[in-house]
């Protein structure tokens, strides 16, 4: 019988990227399986290829790329028809970060009806282990709750077969009041399986880009505030304090700009004309590929190219502004959160000294094994047996 590897994502990249590790390991373990991905719309095709390196793994796992418009009923229609006849009279396996089909609920009950097909409901948000205390610290901070007693939304896994998830069983417990069943499927930090890292070395050695010079890497974000209910600046000013420091070594080192999505890229390009900013390109490579010759690492807040880059052993800085109030609550209900070398709280001296000694090889970093092993937990070999089973079950 005819395998299907259904991938249903949300309109963030993070979630093709966050299981991408999974789906190299499948197909390596399934190889006659075929990979369908369905992304929310064209305007996520677009950014897939413009992220290179994604873009280059989907097309190694051979797969599928649907990308249907929803603005006309009849198109949509015939989409779903389209990809019924496909699915039909085969195994499919949906492994989903959101019901992205249009009427989806009634899609998967008729297919279900003339197939053999399960429903994986999947949150990567992020495989580091601390990220949900520190998440839920920050939803209680801004509800004014009590940490120690708040608890998260549950997302809508409830009816469906399995749960992959980055969050530990103890977490779903203490922050969704949610006891794990035996559908739970725990997927620790993907980035350690093996297929996953020969792609990313081979990729590594093949870009141009990080193979001829020295350079840094600054991962942006949005350049407004990160949400209107703390009291934290706008993130441009944090970026014009960061480049006004940064351009004093752009003699001796080379900077590559890697854009989020939400990133304004028209008044970033007008904020590096204004502080006269040069030696620069800006680009869309993977951030674990990026980071993997990077003399060190920038952001002006939290994101999980942090947390990527903490873990391939580059220096990692975060010049940073947070609600005082909110990194109290951090400090006291989700400690271990700060994946960085350097936290630097809005200090532009601590900054530019902290820049040059790593710049002049004063600063040696060093990881803890234990701590890599505690906060980034390989994928259990019991997921991947048991996901590996839907392909023959």
């Amino acid at each position: 019988m005819k395998t299907n590897l259904v991938i249903l994502t949300k309109e963030k990249l993070i979630s093709i990227d966050a299981i991408l590790p999974l789906l190299l390991e499948l197909k390596h373990d399934n190889p006659t399986c075929n990979i369908v991905i369905v992304l929310p719309s064209p305007y996520n095709l677009d950014l897939i290829k413009k992220n290179i390196h994604i873009y280059n793994c989907l097309t190694l796992l051979n797969s599928k790329i649907l990308a249907p418009r929803r603005d006309n009923k009849l198109i949509i229609l015939f989409f779903l028809v389209k990809l019924m006849c496909q699915l039909a009279f085969s195994r499919n396996i949906f492994i989903k970060f959101a019901d992205t089909l249009f009427k989806h609920k009634l899609f998967m009950k008729i297919l279900k009806k003339i197939s053999r097909t399960v429903e994986v409901f999947t949150i990567i948000h992020s495989p580091v282990r601390s990220f949900t205390p520190r998440y839920a610290t920050q939803c209680a901070y801004i509800s004014k709750q009590n940490p120690e007693n708040f608890k998260l939304n549950f997302f809508e896994a409830l009816g469906d077969d399995l749960l992959l998830t980055s969050i530990t069983a103890e977490d779903l417990n203490q922050y969704y009041n949610y006891n794990v069943k035996n559908s739970y499927l725990y997927v620790g930090y993907p980035r350690t399986l093996e297929q996953w890292n020969q792609f990313i070395q081979n990729e590594i050695n093949n870009y141009p880009i990080i193979n001829n010079k020295k350079y840094f890497v600054y991962n942006l974000s949005t350049l407004k505030n990160r949400l209107d209910s703390l009291n934290e600046p706008y993130l441009e000013e944090l970026l014009k304090e960061t480049l006004d420091i940064l351009k004093d070594f752009s003699k001796e080192i080379h900077t590559i700009f890697k854009p989020h999505p939400i990133t304004d890229l028209n008044l970033f390009k007008n904020i590096l004309n204004d502080v006269g900013y040069e030696n620069f390109s800006i680009d869309y490579g993977h951030p674990m590929v990026l980071a993997s010759k990077a003399e060190f690492c920038i952001v002006n807040t939290w994101s999980n190219t942090v947390n990527d880059a903490y873990y391939q052993g580059t220096p990692v800085i975060e010049y940073c502004s947070y609600d005082k109030g909110l990194t109290q609550y951090w400090d006291k209900y989700a400690s271990g959160w700060k994946y960085t070398d350097f936290f630097i709280d809005r200090d532009p001296i601590l900054l530019r000294d902290t820049v040059a000694s790593i710049l002049s090889g004063e600063v040696e970093i060093v990881r803890d094994e234990e701590f890599l092993r505690n906060n980034f937990p390989h994928t259990p070999s019991i997921t991947k047996k048991r996901l590996n089973e839907l392909f023959v079950h």
